[in-house]
């Protein structure tokens, strides 16, 4: 695993890094190599290890880079594998996670025909005492469960979210937005009477609604003024 590390430094942008670094918290030991060219690395990977690369990244025990972290989840996204093995691979990815930019870029658009399994694969993560195993969960659900079927039940799950962290309640809010966009007529009456949202999550949202573009101007104003109503 040493010459990895020795192809991301030789890959590395100071500059980079120096602008980035500040951009996401608990980016831990970062290199600076651009998302580009760790995709090109991963797929190679992914093409030539894979699932041997993949296991061998789960039995390490050395402090990892953010980029080594990142490349890990890309792989995964890459590697042919079958659904069960996918979810066991990701099973022991998640709990690396530690910053929203490796888990909202691991976070996958799944084919219509695997969403089925990943369904009840995401439910233990919402209420998991670690904020980016619950990130995981609400971004996983908004990429794929945002439709008719499981709208409901994404609204109970994200109302019974109480994770205080600044990422949760961003992301449940960048959640609820999305729900919003695809379907105003049945959100807006549930941001408006008795949201059961928790009140910094329920602002967060109507925040984030307020700044779409895809939200037509009356629209933002109704938002605003619930968004009035919520700050006294």
């Amino acid at each position: 695993m040493e010459s990895l590390r020795e192809k991301l430094f030789a890959l590395q942008d100071i500059a980079y890094r120096d602008f980035a670094a500040p951009l996401i918290p608990n980016a831990e030991r970062m290199i600076g190599v651009r998302l580009p060219q760790l995709r090109l690395l991963a797929r190679q990977i992914a093409r030539d290890k894979g699932g041997e690369w993949l296991t061998e990244m789960e039995h390490r025990h050395d402090p990892l880079c953010f980029e080594e972290v990142m490349l890990w989840g890309m792989v995964i996204g890459y590697t042919r594998l079958p659904i069960i093995n996918r979810q066991q691979h990701t099973a022991r990815f998640v709990p690396h996670i530690t910053n929203w930019s490796v888990c909202d870029s691991f976070c996958p658009r799944l084919p219509k025909a695997e969403r089925s399994a990943w369904w009840p694969f995401i439910q233990p993560c919402f209420q998991s005492r670690k904020p980016f195993e619950v990130r995981f969960a609400v971004i996983t659900a908004m990429r794929n469960f945002t439709d008719e079927e499981h709208l409901d039940d994404l609204l109970r799950i994200y109302s019974t979210i109480r994770q205080t962290d600044y990422y949760v309640q961003t992301g449940i809010a960048w959640a609820v937005c999305e729900a919003f966009i695809h379907f105003p007529q049945r959100m807006l009456p549930w941001l408006s009477h008795d949201c059961p949202l928790p009140l910094e999550t329920y602002r967060k949202a109507l925040q984030k609604i307020t700044e779409s573009l895809r939200i037509d101007a009356p629209t933002r104003e109704t938002i605003r003024a619930l968004r009035s109503k919520a700050r006294k």
